[in-house]
């Protein structure tokens, strides 16, 4: 386990009890600037809540969350969130096309001194394996592997230094899984958390951390 002092990530014995049903306790978890960590197990066993912890949507029933050395609570999450790309599961593109949807991301207040490039949406556009013609499209007319493709080239543009991916492959075909684990291996200054259930982080223990969600809660 790494050191707490230098960690850009803590979870420090947390556990989460909500209604008094135990979902987790007592996990403790640490993340080095630039470490990759993959979170596996099973749907529905608890693992997104600890992105929601760190972006201080839900409560602790104990322990601490930390980002920086600073505590998450409802006081600092606000700030802390600045350096936070968070990509959830489920994709909800209210827009009418990709275009508009990255537009608004980029007219937050938070993000308006940080808008990419068009070199920089061309070039992950062609990695991701999409086009222009993508982002002028209807959103309803987008498959689901295509919004969650557009929703991480949304999170990556951020340029946040800390990434947390919610399955961030569960609706891609095995050659973009593989593109996407890649991207993830070679961005060697971003510490990214990815929760999955996909076998294709498996292969990937020369570079990533691999943690099973079950063994952790034992």
């Amino acid at each position: 386990m790494s050191s707490t002092t230098t960690a850009t990530i803590v979870f420090d014995h947390v556990s989460f009890i909500p209604q008094g049903k135990e979902v987790f306790t007592d996990f403790s978890l640490s993340l080095n600037a630039g470490e990759k960590t993959v979170i596996q197990g099973p749907s529905g066993s608890g693992k997104s809540t600890l992105l929601y912890m760190l972006l201080g949507i839900v409560p602790l029933h104990s322990g601490t969350v930390r980002i920086n050395g600073c505590e998450v609570n409802e006081r600092s999450c606000w700030e802390l969130r600045k350096n936070l790309a968070y990509l959830p599961q489920n994709i909800s593109i209210f827009e009418a096309d990709g275009r508009q949807f990255l537009d608004h991301i980029f007219n937050l207040g938070i993000n308006r001194d940080n808008s990419p490039s068009s070199t920089q949406l061309s070039e992950l556009l062609d990695y991701f394996e999409l086009s222009e013609n993508h982002l002028d499209s209807p959103v309803s007319q987008l498959s689901g592997g295509e919004r969650q493709r557009l929703g991480l080239i949304a999170a990556i543009l951020l340029n946040r230094d800390i990434m947390l991916l919610d399955e961030p492959t569960a609706a891609l075909d095995s050659n973009m899984k593989n593109k996407v684990v890649e991207w993830t291996r070679k961005v060697s200054r971003k510490t990214i958390l990815v929760i999955s259930h996909d076998e294709v982080w498996n292969r990937q223990y020369d570079v990533m951390r691999t943690i099973n969600w079950d063994i952790g809660n034992e």
